[in-house]
């Protein structure tokens, strides 16, 4: 373990607002991302890198 981040799932926990994807630029290791369930607003972009699973 090297402390890199490669998943987040933040699935069905009541989530609103509006999200700010650029902020996900950091997670340079992120390979999925998981957002089901929630309410968010916000514009979405493709996150470079090697990011293969993103689910809303």
């Amino acid at each position: 373990m090297d402390g890199r981040v490669v998943s987040v799932n933040l699935d069905w926990i009541q989530l609103t607002g509006e999200i700010k994807f650029s902020t996900l630029l950091m997670l340079k290791n992120l390979k999925n991302l998981s957002l089901s369930g929630n309410r968010l607003t916000g514009r979405m972009f493709r996150i470079p890198g090697q990011c293969t699973r993103f689910s809303i």
